[in-house]
């Protein structure tokens, strides 16, 4: 059939074209020609909805609005019901009209079937140029009472009302002796209905929808209708563009990805360069930050060279590894100007309309931005930028240049649209005007006007559109199909990739094939997106002529050969984020998902999506880019609030595999979104402190070790199984590692609590060493290469609350890793060791603890080990044994004698149990030393009681005033006294391997934690609290200055005392430090180490320890707490 043959339009009645003056509008029509009826192109559809709203005055009674797809809908319909009549009547022999003549002269009557047709003749077609037979008149009547009763139309019946015909003749009469005509002939079509059912069955059906009409045709009348089907899609087409949902802009709504494995989506990944899986991205709108750096430094910030080092120490100290900075490039002035004219005289262009990809002046230009980029380096940040690929602004170079590079029309896509008002660019040769129904928000339209006044030409651009919402009206949209432009585009990118690391494509996936194709150029049955596009659309295999690759692939294999190690970013939605690193091969994608479905807690669906992408292909998961908020969205304060879920679901956004995305404003808590265009915040907000000490605490150790939770070759995800089996959609449980580092993460994304365990992971598609893939699963000690052996146990420890715990691994094969969650709580464990249980201390320890967490493992860990030490010499320090000591020390006598012989058994057992914890067997050897030590101490209280003093003139009085002023002094002497045969004998590493592997005395000190048990005996002689961690670290230095006097013989006072002051310790205890190139000393403290120095001289070398004590102290009074002061005028006393 011919298509044009059987076209139909809008059958418009003689008193509605005088009524309406269409022979002004179809001047063909004026003789009342039937070959062509108006309404049969989609321009004639146009004019009749214009008259027709004018008529049911739309712009009063919108509901009574017609639009130009419906004039157009109503036409096929009207055209299809006539296909399937000549349908009908070929399968009945070519004389079913014949023999419906015949029985209308029946019934009704041969006078009023005549009188009916004639009256439709000259209500509707006046005197006709060609004769019309019977035949045709019987069924341009039906076609006639179809329309009318297809309530759909009823807007429209102003053009083709058959009321008349109902009043003044047997018009009724005439359909219903037709209906039982063919009520009594053979059925027809699909359905085997009767001709007239099934030509009024869309109607019936459908009553008030012409979309859903033409789509119950396509679906049950398409065989029949041959060539005519690719007009049914158009007709589709068009009412879907004016019927399209509404979305705003971004991703619309969350699904979970379902991979499927295709011809078209090929592997073929980019490779990542050694830094791009440990990037942290930080956003900042550059204009709105310059501003708040300006108010917070009180000082003028408007270029990039002005930023402080401040902002990037603080970024890199974050763990920050990249920095993207929003609307560097030289934006459109038309964009300002069209923003300003809607009301925001403060507005700049929006980021997103650019005019040239040159660094814009007022941020300094290129000078600016090398200087921000040197700095960064400096501190291990990259700079990120935009590139725009879909549109340009109104004013770029490339529209006033070449204006053919975009796609447009002739004319206007509608006939409403006017384009009067002001031009939006500043040109000497061009105008550019705005629909006039953007000024009051009455429309949005698709197309702008571009008038070169030079050769009077005028197009109709269309503005940048993604078919979501409205179209971008300060954008020109680039035409794809195009290959120069396809050229001129990528190297852009190239000179983008030149001077920026990283690339963020804006609105990436409008230039996929599939969607230029569906937004653009549609196929038939495939258009609806964006209006007035389907009728510029062309079938597949031309589509595929003219773009015969993907331009996103093409971009990365230009970019990998001429700027390699650049990190190419895609903001893509629309179920493409797969395609767009595995087979465009970007590096990173967006994934909206995250933000969307734990923000509404649809938490079983991004568990879905997780577990969908395991099974694909891991690789993906590792590509996506997570974020809480972006430039299009609401803040992450607005969508997560500042408390636990925020920081929970930061934690997987930071934690997990995919580049993590802070946006401007996220860590400080602002909730002010930053519009495109703004030059400044408008509300006037404070940074959050609590928010980001918060943070500090939480997120930025996480940040700080990015390399351990990147990878996905590690990644494992698990089921969290509540105590009765079931699984918890709304736990997120996932372990990484890399190298010996090892984490798990766990997240409750809900207000309730939970109590379960998890044990084997979900399927991941693994890639073998032979290269196939297969889908594997592990349980967790097995996927960390935890040990299985008996007596093995690890250790952890939980990041959010600091606790240690321990458990024992072959559990962990068996009954899995148990946690109980609160409501929105997350727990990540870090810091795994795994330690072998030979003496029972691990067993003991985690029997102890039962499942509970304790501060400090570390020091349980010690003072079990060091229990056979701790006790006996807990006992050698007890209030008794420390009141003999003060006894001893105040009345000079030979109670320490008698002390040694009282303690010299507690002293056996001691060494004792340093022998059982690997510390040597010379038991006799210290022993003897610990007798050595107290005698020689019983010697230094023996000279304050001689009647002729052996000690040098002065020192005497020196001894006294310090025993008096430092009341502990005695148990200081006392601890010593015990300490140092430990360090005599542990001056060397310990004797057994695995034990504690000290280089030597001073740190097995600490490890037995010894120091510490001597607080009860100084808080018992008076010592306050905060002066204990001084003392004890005096007490395990005394022992290794126990020769000073002779490991510094060779050496002046002042080279004694710096040999003395160059131990770490000792310095730490004199509290020596640095201030403004001076070095500084504790005056008390340094004084004190003097006079224990003098005791320590004592009785061996009294005299001349004495005597260079003295000199210090002399040189003291005079160096104002200046240590290179008091060498120096210890050298002066040498001179």
């Amino acid at each position: 059939m011919s298509v044009e043959k059987y076209r139909k339009g809008m059958p418009i009645s003689v008193k509605a074209r005088e009524q309406f003056r269409i022979a002004d509008l179809f001047p063909e029509q004026k003789e009342g020609r039937r070959e062509k009826e108006p309404g049969t192109t989609y321009a004639e559809a146009q004019e009749i909805a214009q008259l027709l709203n004018r008529k049911n005055k739309a712009d009063r009674y919108p509901e009574h609005r017609v639009s130009t797809a419906s004039v157009f809908a109503l036409g096929l319909i009207r055209t299809f019901q006539y296909i399937i009549i000549k349908l009908y009547s070929e399968k009945n022999g070519g004389e079913v009209s014949l023999q419906l003549l015949k029985h209308l002269a029946q019934s009704p009557g041969r006078k009023e079937t005549e009188s009916t047709l004639s009256s439709f003749e000259t209500e509707f077609f006046k005197p006709s140029h060609s004769a019309r037979t019977e035949e045709e008149q019987i069924e341009e009547l039906l076609l006639l009472w179809l329309t009318n009763q297809n309530r759909a139309a009823r807007f429209m019946r102003g053009l083709f009302s058959d009321r008349d015909l109902e009043r003044h003749t047997s018009y009724q009469e005439v359909i219903a002796s037709c209906y039982l005509f063919f009520s009594k002939l053979q059925g027809f079509g699909p359905g085997n209905l009767h001709l007239m059912d099934m030509l009024r069955s869309p109607a019936i059906n459908y009553p008030d929808n012409l979309l859903a009409q033409l789509e119950y045709i396509r679906d049950h009348w398409g065989p029949l209708l041959g060539s005519f089907l690719e007009l049914l899609l158009r007709g589709i087409d068009y009412l879907k563009e004016e019927q399209r949902p509404f979305f705003p802009p971004g991703p619309g709504p969350s699904r979970i990805p379902i991979f499927r494995k295709g011809s078209e989506e090929y592997e073929r990944f980019s490779s990542d360069s050694h830094w791009m899986p440990e990037v942290v991205l930080i956003a900042k709108s550059t204009l709105v930050w310059l501003n708040q750096l300006s108010r917070f430094y009180h000082r003028e910030i408007h270029r990039l060279d002005q930023i402080p080092d401040q902002e990037l120490d603080v970024l890199a100290e974050r763990g920050f590894t990249a920095l993207w900075l929003i609307g560097l490039w030289e934006r459109s002035d038309a964009s300002r100007k069209i923003k300003q004219w809607s009301g925001n005289q403060e507005a700049a262009a929006s980021a997103y309309s650019l005019k040239r990809y040159e660094i814009a002046e007022e941020l300094g230009g290129w000078e600016a931005l090398d200087n921000l980029r040197e700095r960064c380096r400096q501190r291990g940040i990259r700079l990120a930028s935009d590139m725009v690929p879909n549109h340009t602004g109104l004013d770029s170079d490339w529209l006033f240049e070449h204006p053919e590079w975009f796609i447009q029309c002739s004319a206007p896509p509608f006939p409403g649209y006017t384009y009067s008002g002001e031009s939006v660019v500043d040109h000497p040769d061009i105008e550019v005007h705005l629909e006039d129904h953007y000024w009051d928000r009455s429309d949005a339209a698709v197309t702008f006007q571009y008038v070169d006044r030079r050769s009077g030409s005028c197009r109709y651009i269309y503005h940048g559109n993604d078919g979501t919402s409205m179209p971008w009206n300060d954008t020109a949209q680039l035409d794809y199909l195009n290959p120069h432009v396809r050229e001129v585009v990528i190297q852009t990118i190239l000179h983008v990739a030149r001077n920026f690391p990283i690339i963020r494509f804006d609105a990436a996936m409008t230039l996929a094939k599939k969607h230029i194709q569906r937004l653009w150029y549609p196929q038939p049955g495939h258009g609806g997106d964006i209006p007035s596009r389907s009728r510029f659309g062309i079938d597949e295999t031309e589509f595929h002529e003219r773009i015969p690759e993907e331009f996103w692939r093409e971009v990365v294999d230009r970019v990998a050969a001429e700027v390699p190690d650049t990190l190419l970013l895609a903001e893509a939605f629309w179920m493409m984020e797969g395609y767009f690193v595995r087979t465009l091969g970007m590096h990173r994608v967006y994934n909206s998902a995250f933000m969307n479905m734990l923000k509404n807690e649809e938490n079983a669906k991004y568990r879905q999506t997780i577990k969908n992408t395991l099974e694909y292909d891991p690789e993906i998961l590792k590509r996506f880019v997570n974020f809480m908020n972006n430039p299009d969205e609401d803040t992450a304060y607005a969508q997560f609030g500042d408390g636990d879920k925020y920081f929970g679901v930061c934690t997987m956004m930071t934690a997990m595999p995919g580049l993590p995305m802070f946006g401007h404003g996220q860590i400080e808590g602002f909730r002010e979104k930053y519009g495109m265009e703004f030059r400044k915040a408008y509300l006037s907000e404070e940074p959050d402190r609590m928010l980001i000490e918060r943070h500090e605490r939480e997120i930025f150790p996480l940040t700080r070790i990015r390399s351990l939770f990147a990878e996905v070759e590690h990644f494992n995800f698990y089921d969290f199984h509540e105590t009765e089996g079931r699984v918890n959609e709304n736990v997120f449980v996932w372990s990484n590692k890399k190298g010996e580092e090892r984490a798990i993460v766990a997240y409750n994304n809900c207000y309730q609590s939970s109590t379960g365990s998890f044990s084997e992971s979900v399927p991941v598609n693994r890639r073998r060493e032979n290269g196939r893939r297969e889908l594997v699963t592990g349980f967790l000690a097995a996927n960390l290469d935890f040990t299985s052996d008996d007596n093995w146990f690890l250790i952890f420890q939980e990041q959010r609350s600091g606790l240690w715990f321990i458990r024992e691994n072959k559990n962990l094969f068996g009954e899995g890793f148990g946690l109980i969650l609160a409501g929105y709580q997350s727990q990540l464990f870090l810091n795994f060791r795994e330690v072998y249980d030979s003496l029972g201390i691990y067993r003991y320890l985690c029997e102890k603890l039962g499942g509970s967490g304790t501060k400090d493992i570390e020091r349980m860990e010690k003072e079990l080990r060091a229990a056979p030490v701790r006790e006996p010499f807990r006992r050698l320090l007890s209030k008794e044994r420390i009141a003999q000591v003060e006894d001893s020390f105040r009345s000079g006598d030979s109670s320490l004698l008698t002390l040694l012989d009282d303690t010299i058994e507690d002293y056996r057992a001691f060494l004792a149990g340093c022998r059982q914890v690997g510390y040597g067997d010379a038991i006799t050897a210290a022993e003897e030393e610990y007798r050595d030590q107290m005698i020689r101490l019983d010697l230094l209280l023996a000279c304050k009681t001689e009647e002729e003093p052996s000690l040098p003139s002065g020192a005497e009085g020196y001894l006294l005033r310090g025993l008096s002023i430092a009341p502990e002094a005695a148990v200081v002497l006392y601890a010593k006294a015990l300490l140092t045969p430990l360090w005599r004998l542990l001056d060397s590493k310990a004797e057994k391997a695995g034990t504690f592997a000290l280089c030597d005395a001073a740190e097995a000190i600490e490890e037995l934690l010894l120091p510490e048990l001597f607080d009860e005996a100084l808080l018992a002689v008076g010592v306050a609290e905060p002066f204990l961690p001084e003392l004890r670290l005096l007490i395990s230095l005394l022992p290794r200055l126990e020769n000073w006097t002779r490991l510094t013989l060779q050496g002046s006072p002042a080279e004694r005392l710096k040999q003395i002051l160059s131990i770490p310790e000792v310095a730490r205890y004199c509290g020596i430090n640095e201030y403004e190139g001076i070095r500084w000393y504790g005056g008390e403290s340094l004084q004190q180490l003097f006079w224990y120095l003098a005791v320590l001289a004592m009785p061996d070398d009294r005299a001349l320890g004495y005597e260079i004590v003295r000199r210090w102290h002399v040189a003291e009074e005079e160096a104002d707490y200046r240590l290179d002061q008091l060498f120096e005028l210890l050298e002066n006393q040498a001179s």
